[in-house]
C-alpha cells in the first residue's frame, strides 16, 4: 500500500514548531504531533505502508490524514514534488506578511500612517522586492496581503505577483483606495487563479473626499466596490473616524450593506504620520466615539448582522451570527494572562514596510520602535524571527508591561485588558509599555457590560 501527499500539501517546520502540513491553496498550516508527522512523511510514494517498519499508530495516523483529504493512493515509486518535501525554517512561525510594496500613493490622505503623499518611505527596486519574496518563502510564510501606499501604482506589480505565485505564496488580500481597480486588473487576477479579497478605504458618506484629499474619490471608491462585486471578489471596507464623519456612520452602514460589502471595520484616526499635522483639531473624545459605537451595535444587531462589523477593539459581530467578540477583552482575568503574548495578531502576522524594514504593525510607523527594527536589506525574515529586537517586541508578554508600567500594574483590570493596543499606547504615551487610553476608558467606565447589554437586548427579541 503506497500513498503520497496530495499536490497542494507540503511538509513544513519552524523553530519550536517542527511538525506542520501547509495547504498551498489556502496558505494555512496545520500542526500535528510527531507520530502523525512521521506518518505523513511515509506518504512519499516510496514507503510501503504494509511494511513491518510502519507501526499501527502510523497506519492509524495515515487513515486520519486520508480522511482529512491530505493524502491519496499512488503507484509505488511515485515522486513528490521537490517543494512538497520537508523544509524547516530556522526562525519561529509566522502565518502571514502584510507587505507595503510601495510608499507612494495617488491620493493625499490627511491621516496616512506612512505619509505616502510625500512618499516618505519610497519603494524598493524590483530586485530587492524579489529577494524579499524569496525571504517570505524561506521563512515558511504561506499568505501575503499587499498594501502601500497604493500597491497598484507599482509598474512591476504583476512581476511581484507572479513571483509570489511561483513560490506558492497565497495572495490573501489587496488593500487599495480603488482608483486603479479596473476590469483589466481583475481579469489579470482571474487569469492567474487569484481569488483574493479586497480591502478599500471609505471614510463616510459625504466625507471621503475631504479625508482623501481628492475631489471625486468617494464616487470612485463606490464604483470600485461595485466593479469588484460584479466580478465576484469579496470586499471589505475600513473607515477612519474623526469629528465630522461620525454623524454619517449610520448612512455609511446602510451604504455598505447595499453594496454587498462583507466586512466593515472602523477605527479613530491616530496621532501618527500625516494626522499629526491636524494637531488634534478633528480628534474624537472617547466617550463620544463609544456612544456612537453603542448605537451602531444596536443597528447591527437589530438588522440581523448582515455583514461582519468591527468597531475598533470595542465590538466584533460576525455576519449572520449571534456570536459577538469584544477584542479589548484580551485575557480571562487569571494569572495565566501574565504569560500570554500581548498582541496575537502581531505575533503571527508580520508587516514589511515599503523601505524593507520589519515592523510589528502599520500603526507603529514613525514610532520610536521603528528605528529599532531590522531591515530585510541587511538580514532575513527567518533570522529576525530566530531572535532580534523585532521578535522581542512581537513576543512581548503582559508581565513585561506590568514590570515597566506601574499604573497598569496597579490596575484592577490588568489581567483582562493587557494594556490594550500598544501601537495606540505609543501614539499617546510614547512608550512601548504605555497604556492604550481607549482600553483604559473602556474598562474603567463599564463598557464591557454595556456592550453585552446592548447585544442581549436585541438577541432576546
Amino acid at each position: 500500500m503506497y500513498k503520497k501527499l496530495k499536490p497542494q500539501f507540503a511538509l513544513r517546520g519552524w523553530y519550536g514548531l517542527p511538525y506542520g502540513i501547509m495547504d498551498t491553496k489556502t496558505g494555512q498550516t496545520g500542526f500535528i504531533d510527531a507520530v502523525a508527522f512521521q506518518a505523513a512523511s511515509f506518504c512519499d510514494g516510496k514507503m510501503n505502508l504494509d511494511s513491518p517498519l510502519v507501526l499501527p499508530a502510523h497506519r492509524e495516523a495515515v487513515a486520519k490524514l486520508e480522511s482529512a483529504g491530505v493524502v491519496e493512493d499512488c503507484l509505488p515509486g511515485t515522486e513528490l514534488e521537490p517543494w512538497q518535501k520537508y523544509c524547516r525554517s530556522s526562525g519561529r512561525y509566522a502565518a502571514s506578511a502584510h507587505w507595503s510594496i510601495t510608499g507612494r500613493c495617488n491620493l493625499r490622505c490627511r491621516h496616512c500612517y506612512m505619509s505616502a503623499p510625500q512618499a516618505k518611505y519610497g519603494e524598493l527596486t524590483t530586485a530587492d522586492c524579489l529577494r524579499i519574496v524569496d525571504q517570505i518563502a524561506a521563512a515558511g510564510i504561506g499568505q501575503v496581503s499587499l498594501t502601500g501606499g497604493e500597491p497598484l501604482v507599482r509598474a512591476d506589480f504583476w512581476q511581484l505577483v507572479d513571483a509570489l505565485l511561483e513560490r506558492r505564496i497565497v495572495i490573501r488580500q489587496i488593500y487599495t483606495n480603488g482608483l486603479l481597480v479596473t476590469d483589466e486588473l481583475l481579469a489579470g487576477l482571474k487569469t492567474r487563479g487569484i481569488n483574493c479579497s479586497f480591502s478599500l478605504s471609505f471614510d463616510g458618506c459625504g466625507c471621503h473626499d475631504w479625508m482623501r484629499g481628492l475631489s471625486g474619490a468617494e464616487e470612485a471608491v463606490i464604483a470600485a466596490i461595485r466593479l469588484l462585486r460584479s466580478h465576484g471578489f469579496g470586499v471589505g471596507v475600513e473607515t477612519v473616524l474623526y469629528t465630522d464623519n461620525l454623524a454619517h456612520m449610520k448612512e455609511t452602514y446602510e451604504l455598505m450593506k447595499s453594496l454587498g460589502v462583507s466586512h466593515w471595520k472602523t477605527s479613530p484616526a491616530m496621532n501618527v504620520g500625516n494626522w499629526q499635522q491636524e494637531q488634534g483639531e478633528y480628534d474624537l473624545p472617547i466617550d463620544t466615539l463609544y456612544a456612537a459605537y453603542l448605537d451602531l451595535i444596536s443597528l447591527h444587531q437589530a438588522d440581523g448582522a448582515p455583514l461582519d462589523m468591527m468597531l475598533g477593539g470595542f465590538y466584533f459581530g460576525r455576519r449572520g451570527s449571534k456570536d459577538v467578540m469584544i477584542p479589548l477583552v484580551k485575557f480571562d482575568g487569571t494569572d495565566t494572562a501574565l504569560r500570554q503574548v500581548l498582541c496575537r495578531s502581531c505575533r503571527v502576522n508580520l508587516h514589511i514596510m515599503a523601505d524593507g524594514k520589519l515592523l510589528p504593525c502599520i500603526p507603529m510607523t514613525g514610532s520610536a520602535v521603528e528605528a529599532e527594527m531590522p531591515s530585510l536589506l541587511e538580514t532575513t525574515i527567518a533570522e529576525a524571527l530566530a531572535g532580534s529586537r523585532f521578535f522581542d517586541v512581537i513576543d512581548m508578554k503582559l508581565s513585561d508591561v506590568l514590570a515597566n508600567n506601574p499604573e497598569c500594574a496597579a490596575c484592577e483590570y490588568r489581567l483582562r485588558c493587557g494594556g490594550g493596543c500598544h501601537a495606540c499606547g505609543m501614539a499617546f504615551g510614547g512608550s512601548l509599555y504605555s497604556a492604550d487610553p481607549y482600553s483604559c476608558f473602556f474598562f474603567k467606565n463599564g463598557y464591557e457590560q454595556k456592550v453585552k447589554d446592548q447585544v442581549a437586548l436585541h438577541q432576546r427579541k
